[in-house]
């Protein structure tokens, strides 16, 4: 079931963080590790999650030189990478949480970072079904998600899209850029 919701939906980020050899990424809330595709050749990899669990799926699943999984928290994590994903999380995390997440991102990621969660105001019939039975008890508009962020990124939604296959969720995309 995983690999057939999946649909390689982190792909557009590749693009989003335009991401080259020797970039490092950190991906939040990392899942079962399907994030890795964003690692080609040059590229390192963290994902981080708070679910033992998914950490070892992850591990197990996508783990290979260069692309490595760690049951962290963000607040945790001592090294310092180019950019950062933080894909299908902030609805699971209340505005206090996000606003802290955002100064810890500036705090160990020098680039951008690209945020990607359901949009509850774009989604559609069986969409917002779905997204109203999701674990995540803060589901907000993407502008009020990006809001969170404005103390320490300008963000801009850049792609709203289903995700392939199923097309049972519709993700807005953002850019942020660290403010100066």
């Amino acid at each position: 079931m995983r690999g057939l919701c999946n649909g390689n939906y982190y792909l557009p980020v590749r693009e989003i963080l335009d991401i080259k050899p020797g970039d490092r990424i950190l991906d939040v809330g990392c899942g079962t590790g399907e994030g890795s595709v964003m690692a080609g050749p040059g590229v390192e990899y963290l994902g981080i999650d708070t679910e033992p669990g998914y950490v070892e799926y992850a591990t197990r699943a996508y783990g290979r030189p260069g692309v490595t999984f760690q049951h962290s928290d963000v607040h945790r994590v001592e090294a310092s990478f180019t950019k950062a994903v933080v894909m299908c999380t902030l609805h699971h995390l209340s505005d206090d949480e996000v606003r802290k997440l955002a100064v810890r991102l500036r705090e160990i990621v020098s680039g951008d970072v690209s945020v990607a969660d359901p949009d509850p105001v774009e989604s559609r019939g069986i969409q917002r079904l779905i997204l109203s039975r999701d674990r995540g008890r803060y589901i907000r508009p993407i502008p009020d998600h990006l809001r969170l962020l404005g103390d320490s990124y300008r963000c801009r939604a850049v792609l709203t899209k289903d995700i392939p296959r199923l097309r049972l969720a519709r993700l807005t995309y953002s850019l942020c850029e660290p403010l100066s």
